[in-house]
């Protein structure tokens, strides 16, 4: 493997290590020093390889074991740091955190970490605050809530103090927009006024928290905080809940779950959460199963309505609506396969098609009264082509033929044999 030059990495990681490892193998002739100079030139995956091997011949050596260990904390964060650079983040944490845990107090490593976690936090913010058209509120909500994931705890300066700040806004006036546009046509101007107003509060509480984290003896800042979070999430949950009544699944779950972003511990708030969901879940199963209705889906239609059935606890009247939808839907479906077949000529299977749609209703419009007259028309059609083949002359055999085309113009050889008699009539005229 080609010697790499140290980089500030490496030297940084060497601060830390070399002490406890430099402990015990004080000469240079020591075996362990082959693995800190492999470290100190760059070349990790070697070192590890190295302190593989002396730690075979001694198992339980502890001073052996942590230097295979900072070893592999030396590859990892090179490995994590050079696919950093490469422009790709999230793969670059996975090292950092598995560095983590081989040494959780490891400096360095916490170090990238934190620093991978706010550049991601970063990135998905600025790709939400780019999402402005109506039709990206739900992307730009989960970008959002991506964002508020990655931003590491602890104090890591304004910077880290302002992506959180612009996530948690950025996500309250989605969640805003969300229920704006679920609930316009049932509030339009007022409901948009109110979200508005509850955006301020948002900010006024923001202003409280911030002046109380820079004077602690300011106490009227943090009961005015308070006092705003009892006012938001009081008239969150009124309404969210006035919302649930009126049927606004959707919008009733984005506004508790705005509750819950003021105060997490809202027990109506998130009991109220777990129940739109289901129901707003359930609203869209059913809404799904119209659409498969009308594309003739009838399984999984009747798959989703079951689904949608032991969700909802609201709205048991839309299943059994939706329910009854796919039940006419299916038997006008087996009435038109039925009455299809009949224009075709197709007898046969037309009565068969009319059986299976009367053996599961009874009676369904002119099912029954189709069925009788194809039914009569085939054994009609039977009489007289047994009576044509009967006949002792032509002229009685065509009179029976021509009565069949009238009613059956498909019915087995028909034409074939007027065409015949016809042919025989022809030549005897010749004659």
């Amino acid at each position: 493997m080609p010697t790499r030059h140290p980089s500030r990495l490496s030297l940084a990681l060497l601060a830390s290590l070399l002490p406890a490892v430099l402990g015990c193998q004080s000469t240079s002739n020591r075996p362990a020093n082959v693995v800190i100079d492999l470290v100190q030139q760059g070349q990790y995956e070697a070192a590890v390889v190295e302190a593989k091997s002396l730690i075979k011949h001694k198992p339980d050596d502890p001073e052996l074991q942590r230097l295979l260990r900072d070893a592999e904390i030396a590859l990892l964060l090179s490995q994590g740091r050079d696919v950093s650079f490469s422009g790709d983040p999230e793969r670059s944490l996975e090292y950092f955190r598995e560095a983590l845990r081989l040494d959780p107090d490891n400096d360095v490593a916490l170090g990238w970490v934190a620093k991978t976690r706010v550049q991601l936090a970063e990135s998905h913010l600025d790709y939400a605050l780019s999402l402005t058209d109506p039709h990206d509120l739900d992307e730009a909500e989960a970008e959002f809530e991506i964002a508020l994931s990655h931003i590491p705890e602890g104090n890591y300066g304004s910077r880290v103090e302002r992506i959180r700040l612009q996530a948690e806004l950025g996500l309250v006036r989605v969640l805003h927009l969300k229920t704006y546009h679920e609930t316009l046509s049932a509030s339009q101007f007022e409901e948009g006024l109110r979200s508005f107003r509850e955006f301020l509060l948002a900010r006024a509480k923001h202003g409280f928290d911030v002046a109380y984290e820079h004077h602690s003896g300011n106490k009227k800042a943090q009961t005015r905080s308070k006092e705003v979070d009892v006012i938001m999430a009081n008239e969150g949950i009124s309404k969210a809940e006035g919302l649930e009544a009126d049927g606004f699944f959707h919008a009733a779950r984005n506004q508790f779950r705005m509750v819950l972003l003021i105060d997490p511990k809202n027990a109506i708030a998130r009991e109220g959460l777990d129940r739109t969901d289901l129901e707003a879940r359930a609203n869209e199963h059913l809404s799904s199963a119209q659409m498969k209705i009308i594309r003739g889906e009838f399984e999984q239609a009747a798959e989703l309505i079951e689904d949608a059935g032991e969700m909802t606890t609201d709205q048991a009247d839309s299943v059994g609506l939706v329910a009854a939808e796919l039940e006419d839907a299916r038997l006008a479906k087996l009435y038109e396969t039925a009455v299809g077949l009949e224009r075709d000529y197709r007898y046969p299977e037309a009565v068969a098609a009319f059986e299976v749609l009367l053996e599961e209703v009874g009676f369904y419009e002119d099912a029954v009264a189709r069925r009788d007259t194809i039914l009569e028309f085939i054994q009609l059609a039977e009489e007289c082509y047994a009576n044509a083949l009967a006949a002792t002359t032509d002229e009685e055999a065509a009179s029976y033929l021509r009565r069949i085309p009238v009613f059956w113009p498909e019915y087995k050889d028909v034409e074939q044999r007027l065409a015949a008699i016809e042919a025989r009539a022809g030549d005897g005229d010749g004659n």
